[in-house]
């Protein structure tokens, strides 16, 4: 996981023109790294003309197809210094809401309107923007600007941005509502065809405004889901009445981080989440109390999944012009944009007691770069034919054990108890390899049930215990290793005792006895059972990427240890014995 932040205005503030300042910029940037903040959620896109209201001035894109050299300039300035303190941006593409520009612009640009209704009314704003989705142009004009901003290559350091590793991840727009997901999955797609080698995600604030969370991040051109978290817009945290609504805002928060953990298809990151100060004091002086502790507390809820954040928002050294204003060009960029009341949500760089919290968090995450542990998840360096196979493939896989694990299961099983019924005969109890066969399809029985249905239901139903319940994962590992080597033991065992019977040798034939075979049968029972409980300690739930955990053996010399033990004693010893005997 990873603790980041919203930076929606880094390519305004690195920018030539009007509203840049570079040297703050670098002081903000140093501020973050030292804090821990490396990830950075920016706007990269925002579209004009530059006399709208409530406004992200200069924008980047004043007219259709047009834009503002000075601005794309503060873009690429900002990935240059990100890259060069390790830091990873992830690229807001379009904008649900009016402050960039955003669906709104694009609606009116494809003459699906002569201006944009601004909210007062957000219902009626939302159907305004929906529109974006069902006009041609509009879709057409955005796809060109991802085009545009996407290949585009850095003047600073003459990297293509699909090549620069401080992009972390493109996404569709800050909070779409009103999915279409036809949309989505052409769009999503669009840019994993672009940028292969780099992550894409939607951007929406998750089940608050969504039909279907799972839904909305089911294309196969997706990596990783998003949720927002907003107790005050939601009106659940009133900041007048903090001692009554704090207690029910941070119950709603656990709620609502948990229900979005338990969202297993991908990775997720709660990629929004803020609260005002004391009293709703947009001064810049306020006291901090309340939202220390709401960040204290989201932080935690959000780290006890493994869930990366990016907090909303850092303002750093700026300053509003007047408290609550609405902001205009000339006034600082600070974490509250430009519709919003200045001092809102922003964190200062004299915030010191959150500032504190925010690092201790980020210290405790367990990557150097924010990009690290999904790239451990995601095929980072595909094409996007290889993409379309290795879904293809992923979906035939899902279909197999989905149809025919059960069928499987329902035969092995019933195989496996016929065979004990005709072994268990008392006619052939007293032979020594009845023995062996008995435990054989017992241990296969055994393995059946535990490995074979954990892996079914993992793979085809996406139902998996074993990535939460330790217990569990721990059983399912030990009886997967139990169960795995016992079986071809006492088919070697049997193998033994047809040597033995079938002997020229009369004294080398009496060795195949009943006596014989109890005590070999319950010696490698009891040995290879207590060889295996080390699974019980040193089997664990490991995180393999934010809020994807598997169960596994605990990396390092234990973990060595049993890849040397599976090479020598299950690959090669056993397949030897089995060829000698």
């Amino acid at each position: 996981m990873y603790i980041g932040t919203n930076f929606w205005y880094g390519a305004n503030l690195g920018s030539t023109g009007p509203g840049g300042n570079r040297p703050r910029l670098l002081r903000e940037l140093d501020r973050l790294h030292s804090l821990g903040v490396d990830n950075l959620r920016i706007q990269a896109g925002s579209e004009g003309p530059n006399t709208e209201p409530w406004r992200i001035v200069p924008s980047m894109q004043p007219e259709p197809g047009s834009y503002d050299e000075a601005v794309l300039d503060g873009l690429d300035f900002l990935l240059y210094e990100m890259n060069k303190r390790q830091m990873r941006a992830v690229m807001c593409l379009n904008n649900f809401w009016h402050w960039s520009g955003g669906f709104g612009q694009y609606v009116v640009w494809a003459g699906g309107a002569n201006s944009i209704p601004y909210p007062g009314d957000y219902d009626a704003y939302e159907l305004f923007a929906a529109r974006f989705y069902e006009l041609p142009r509009a879709v057409e004009l955005f796809n060109n600007h991802i085009q545009f901003i996407v290949k585009r290559t850095n003047k600073y350091n003459n990297i293509s941005y699909t090549e620069d590793p401080t992009i972390m991840s493109w996404e569709l727009a800050n909070e779409p509502r009103r999915l279409n997901l036809t949309w989505v999955n052409h769009t999503t797609c669009l840019l994993k065809q672009l940028a292969p080698k780099q992550l894409v995600t939607t951007g929406v604030e998750g089940s608050i405004s969504s039909k279907n969370f799972s839904n909305d991040h089911a294309s196969p051109c997706i990596d990783y889901a998003t949720f927002h978290l907003w107790v005050q817009n939601w009106s659940i945290y009133d900041p007048h009445n903090a001692s009554a609504t704090l207690p029910l805002a941070l119950e709603f928060a656990k709620k609502y981080i948990d229900d979005h953990a338990a969202y297993k298809d991908k990775p997720i990151v709660l990629e929004e989440f803020g609260i005002s100060r004391d009293n709703d004091d947009h001064s810049s002086t306020a006291s901090i109390t309340v939202r220390d502790q709401y960040y204290q507390a989201v932080f935690q809820f959000a780290h006890n999944h493994h869930i990366p954040v990016n907090f909303w928002a850092y303002g750093g050294e700026g300053r509003p012009r007047i408290p609550r204003a609405n902001w205009t060009l000339g006034d600082d960029f600070i974490g509250d944009p430009p519709h919003e009341p200045q001092g809102w949500y922003s964190v200062y760089d004299t915030d010191n007691s959150t500032l504190e919290i925010i690092h201790h968090f980020a210290s405790m995450t367990t990557t150097k770069s924010s990009a690290n542990t999904l790239k451990k998840f995601i095929r980072m360096s595909l094409s996007s034919s290889d993409i379309d196979l290795i879904t293809s493939l992923q979906f035939a896989q899902k279909q197999l054990y989905r149809f025919l694990g059960p069928i499987l299961i329902s035969f092995g099983t019933i195989s496996c108890i016929l065979s004990l019924f005709i072994f268990t005969k008392k006619n052939l109890r007293k032979n020594p390899c009845a023995i062996y066969m008995i435990i054989f399809h017992s241990s296969s029985c055994a393995y059946i049930c535990t490995s074979l249905v954990s892996v079914t239901l993992s793979s085809g139903y996406n139902i998996n215990p074993t990535s939460y319940n330790l217990i569990y994962c721990r059983f399912i590992i030990y009886m997967t290793m139990v169960c795995d080597i016992l079986s071809p033991s006492c088919l070697i065992l049997a193998s033994i005792d047809r040597i033995l019977v079938t002997s020229s040798n009369a004294r080398t034939r009496q060795r195949s006895s009943l006596q014989v075979a109890y005590i070999c049968a319950i010696s490698v029972v009891v040995f290879w059972i207590l060889l295996h409980t080390h699974a019980f300690v040193y089997v664990n739930i490991v995180e393999f990427a934010p809020n994807y955990d598997i169960c596994y053996f605990i990396p390092g010399v234990y973990f060595t240890i049993i890849a040397y033990y599976s090479l020598i004693v299950k690959a090669i010893l056993v397949p030897l014995l089995m060829l000698v005997f």
